[in-house]
């Protein structure tokens, strides 16, 4: 809280109490109002620069509540006492002033908490037994300030013979009056000031909860108090650490699979289905021609430097594309492309990988029936495509060789080439290792 609206809060309390103990204290009456204001002034002063530098010195804010409520109790209870023991008044009187300054005590000790940034406590309070004990405290102690109320105006009548209860009836109401208001004012300032806090909080908690709703994963609720909500905030932010958590597994599965292969990998897993598919694709093989002798003869740092940006213009045609690439084996990239016009942006992407790569490569494409789904042991899974027509693709990158060509292509994948891309292809009936009948290739 600044320098001046403490000050100013200290003024109020200092004019309210003298207002309440002029107006309830018969005797205090008498003094009038400015010496009864001077007389609390003198007690304020002192007592607020003894205040200020001990909570300027604490280290736990969330004992500032009761070194303030202290603070302006002991104001009433001195300047109670000094009236008691010097100036000879009713004891009563004395403590209707010192209720009085502990009822607005613990209303102003509430208020300066409120006023104060909100500090973290290890030690949490329920947020229904905070209202609870507020409503409780604060029935408890207008009970006690307006049983002391009637209990002096009772006094005061019996002892004057000419007394009348009309006027004691009055004096009640106005009393009550006077201390139902002042007290009703200084409660909705501090249920003001508690709804703004919590309003504040809720609002940057929704705020929150809308940007991780967006996927942004990078944020986290900011606690504002020390009850259920921050239990909730608390559970909430973990929450959104295992959000974040499965995104960074997310993406590593999407730089492994690919990400279209790995939304589908997360959604069997989470469906616990294990179960493959057979499908038509188109399937391309390429690999480093002198790869061998490459990795021999370089320096390792920059043949991997060289070999990772290979890659990189590999994957970067295949996304072009909207291929999917499916493993790296050593030097050699197994990659595969569905849907519309899958054989032409297979042969697209393979068009650009040799005009792009830095290494002489070859390359293999087929179109036909693989076999995909999740494949290894229970503690290792691989979503892959197997079987013979992957088995062709490789074996047509290993003819690419004895071609003394960098591509070559399948008969079932030139069938469903555009015509453009069928311009200027080359064939020939090859032999190739682990087939026994002989195969119809293309290449340029």
């Amino acid at each position: 809280m600044t320098y001046i609206k403490d000050i100013l809060y200290n003024l109020l309390f200092a004019l309210v109490l003298t207002l309440y103990s002029v107006q309830v204290c018969p005797h205090v009456s008498g003094l009038g109002i400015l010496i009864t204001g001077v007389s609390f002034t003198l007690v304020v002063s002192p007592l607020f620069l003894i205040r200020r530098f001990i909570v300027k010195k604490t280290r736990q804010k969330s004992t500032n509540f009761w070194i303030n409520l202290s603070y302006f109790t002991l104001i009433g209870l001195f300047v109670g006492l000094y009236n008691y023991l010097f100036r000879q008044f009713p004891i009563e009187s004395a403590m209707k002033i010192v209720s009085g300054a502990l009822v607005l005590g613990a209303l102003n000790a509430a208020i300066f908490q409120l006023e104060e940034p909100f500090h973290r406590s290890k030690s949490r309070v329920s947020f229904l037994n905070l209202i609870a004990l507020f409503a409780i405290s604060l029935l408890g102690l207008i009970s006690v300030v307006w049983t002391l109320l009637i209990v002096e105006d009772i006094n005061i009548f019996q002892s004057v013979q000419n007394g009348s209860m009309i006027d004691l009836r009055k004096s009640i109401i106005y009393e009550s009056v006077f201390v139902w208001l002042v007290i009703v004012l200084y409660a909705l300032r501090v249920i003001y000031l508690y709804k703004q806090r919590i309003g504040s909080g809720i609002q940057g908690h929704l705020n929150t909860l809308k940007q991780v709703n967006e996927d942004n994963l990078d944020v986290a609720l900011t606690r504002f108090s020390n009850d259920e909500f921050s239990v909730i905030g608390d559970e909430v932010n973990n929450m959104i650490k295992r959000l974040r958590k499965g995104r960074e597994v997310k993406q590593g599965l999407d730089r492994i699979a690919g990400e279209q292969v790995s939304d589908e990998i997360v959604e069997r897993i989470s469906r616990k289905d294990f179960s493959s598919e057979k499908k038509n694709v188109a399937i391309l093989f390429t690999d480093i021609v002198g790869f061998t002798s490459l990795c021999e003869q370089s320096d390792p740092k920059e043949f991997i430097n060289s070999l990772n940006d290979h890659f990189e213009k590999i994957v970067a045609e295949v996304k072009k594309y909207d291929g999917i690439v499916n493993k790296f084996i050593g030097d050699a990239v197994l990659v595969y492309f569905e849907g519309d016009q899958a054989c032409d942006r297979a042969y697209n992407a393979a068009a650009g990988m040799l005009n792009k790569s830095h290494f002489k490569i070859g390359v293999g494409i087929h179109y036909g029936e693989v076999l995909a789904g999740l494949i290894g042991a229970s503690k290792r899974l691989e979503y892959t495509i197997i079987g013979s027509s992957v088995n062709l693709t490789a074996r047509l990158e290993s003819e690419s060789r004895k071609l003394e060509t960098e591509l070559v292509l399948s008969q079932e994948l030139v069938n469903e080439l555009n015509a453009k891309n069928k311009e200027g292809l080359k064939n020939q009936v090859v032999n190739l290792k682990g087939f026994e009948r002989e195969v119809l290739v293309f290449y340029k």
